[in-house]
């Protein structure tokens, strides 16, 4: 596995604005033998930005990430086109509370946009386990559509992309809404279960989903209760 490593400054006023964005394309080989010619189609190329908020990316924290993340995704030849890794800290001798050091991963791949996100008080730490997360996440969906291509599934259930990706143009500014509305997202509502909304949820890494009730018709939110598991917004009209 070897790694080509870009970076910039980033423009002023960006929220990481004095900060540097590295950028890298991941590669791996996939070869029986160090014998055989290493191909276009042996080798998996994505590419990877990092950002840090409050903290350096040092070249060791870069390549630690770097080797642990392409790890976590070297199963998933071709399907991952971007990965965003956001590293930032708070606490401590500069802040209220014990310092964490948080680690935020979005890998942007054919199926969708998948999160992950740790804070430990190690850097390296939160790099391990956030890997880990994204394996797991990665290896869920997967496995998912393993399982419905072997039921032959017809149903077109909304990929987290739908969710969370929105072309620019489906994005607008509105003058007539408080100026704390930034932008507003367009996006289809097919009809799910409310597993698959859970599923959908837990893929997406937000706080609530809204979607369509295969079983009603509705249009129900699906959400996380801060004591833990979820609840279901369902509208009654009396």
């Amino acid at each position: 596995m070897s790694f080509t490593a870009l970076s910039a400054t980033l423009p002023s006023g960006s929220k990481f604005s004095g900060e540097r964005l590295v950028t890298s394309k991941c590669l791996k080989q996939r070869v029986k033998a160090r014998s055989v010619p290493v191909t276009a189609a042996a080798v998996q190329n994505f590419k990877l930005n990092m950002q840090g908020k409050h903290l350096e990316v040092t070249d060791s924290i870069r390549e630690y990430a770097e080797e642990k993340v392409c790890h976590s995704l070297e199963h998933y030849d071709g399907a991952v086109k971007q990965v965003d890794v956001r590293f930032s800290a708070r606490g401590g001798d500069a802040g209220k509370g014990a310092k964490m050091q948080k680690v935020e991963v979005t890998a942007f791949t054919k199926q969708g946009v998948i999160r992950a996100e740790v804070s430990e008080d190690s850097l390296y730490a939160s790099i391990d386990k956030v890997a880990d997360k994204l394996s797991r996440k990665m290896r869920k969906i997967k496995e998912k559509q393993n399982s419905k291509k072997g039921h032959h599934s017809t149903r077109n259930s909304p990929t987290a992309e739908e969710i969370d990706v929105v072309a620019d143009a489906s994005e607008q500014v509105l003058p007539q809404l408080p100026e704390e509305v930034i932008r507003t997202k367009y996006f289809n509502l097919a009809p799910l279960t409310v597993d698959e909304a859970i599923e959908n949820l837990q893929m997406v890494g937000h706080d609530f989903y809204t979607f369509t009730n295969a079983n009603t018709g509705e249009l129900n939110i699906l959400y996380r209760r801060n004591a833990g598991g979820y609840g279901l917004i369902v509208p009654r009209q009396d």
